[in-house]
């Protein structure tokens, strides 16, 4: 269990791979999207959200946080 939140980070920057430091950052269990226009901060939150459910991962909405200024 002590490698969990780093296997669990690296599972996520593979399965994200594409989106990394495009659109999103990655750190431990946390997944936060950036673009400028609300129109392609959609669209890229939609690109994320679909890597992640086409690689199994699930998510707790009550945990997510979308349209946040600040982080």
């Amino acid at each position: 269990m002590l490698n969990a939140p780093t296997t669990f980070q690296r599972a996520l920057d593979i399965i994200l791979s594409g989106a990394k430091w495009q659109s999103c950052f990655i750190y431990r269990d946390d997944v936060s999207v950036y673009f400028k226009t609300e129109k392609k901060h959609v669209s890229h939150v939609n690109r994320v959200l679909r890597l992640l459910r086409d690689a199994g991962v699930t998510l707790r909405l009550k945990k997510c946080l979308f349209f946040r200024r600040t982080v």
